[in-house]
């Protein structure tokens, strides 16, 4: 019910039962076992949602341990936290914090899960836009053309991580003023936009990320966390 709330955008609601639920667990499964993990990474959502980013940080750092206790510190949904816990630091200014956690997920999808599937090009997007913040353009122009490849050739109807990866892109090649090629893929971002418009209906999902996870999946309308506009450079028009 509380996830339900969640899509409505009524996060109070949300929040108050996603707590029953965490105490309903803990008293019927234990107090360290995955689904009382997953109800927590929840209500870190919910506090994403509302911009409550330490909160959101303390509740993924504590469903990761119990995650990490319960499930081994190599599955998929300790991936799927520390791509998480990356968003959350990255939306708090917290670079350097945020980009061994993105790697971390990475490795692990890599390793442990596919290593083509729609997660790890989600992962590898993430790295690309914090290396883009931390300056390292070269870094995350490679990072942005390497899910866009594997995109193409192994989920081509995923058009939402295709827009995501397509503007993330467009935004790395902004710092080095290569302006015509920012707004080409800017352009591919809106056409896949477009597409996946056109094809699916959709609802608001309950990844922090953003980012279905459901193979190509319908597009989320109310990701929690707002994507940043490109940064023009000062004295550019």
């Amino acid at each position: 019910m509380g996830e339900l709330y969640l899509r409505r955008g009524d996060y109070e609601e949300a929040e108050a039962l996603i707590r029953e639920t965490i105490a309903g667990r803990r008293t019927v499964l234990g107090e360290e076992t995955p689904p009382v993990a997953r109800s927590i990474r929840l209500l870190a959502t919910v506090h994403a949602y509302q911009g409550r980013y330490e909160e959101s940080e303390t509740e993924l750092r504590e469903a990761l341990a119990l995650f990490e206790m319960g499930l081994g510190a190599y599955h998929g949904q300790v991936a799927y936290t520390l791509g998480d816990l990356a968003v959350v630091l990255e939306r708090q200014g917290r670079y350097e914090e945020a980009l061994p956690v993105a790697e971390q997920a990475l490795g692990i999808s890599r390793r442990f899960s596919d290593p083509a599937s729609v997660m790890t090009a989600l992962h590898i997007t993430r790295i690309g836009r914090i290396l883009d913040r931390l300056g390292r353009g070269e870094e995350a122009l490679a990072r942005h053309h390497e899910a866009i490849t594997l995109l193409r050739t192994h989920h081509p109807d995923g058009y939402r991580m295709l827009a995501e990866a397509h503007r993330g892109l467009g935004e790395a090649l902004m710092r080095p003023a290569r302006y015509g090629e920012a707004e080409d893929a800017f352009r591919e971002a809106l056409a896949f936009w477009e597409a996946r418009r056109t094809a699916h209906s959709c609802t608001p999902c309950t990844s922090l990320a953003g980012a279905c996870t459901r193979g190509a999946g319908p597009p989320c309308r109310g990701s929690p966390i707002p994507p940043r506009r490109p940064q023009w450079p000062a004295g550019s028009a």
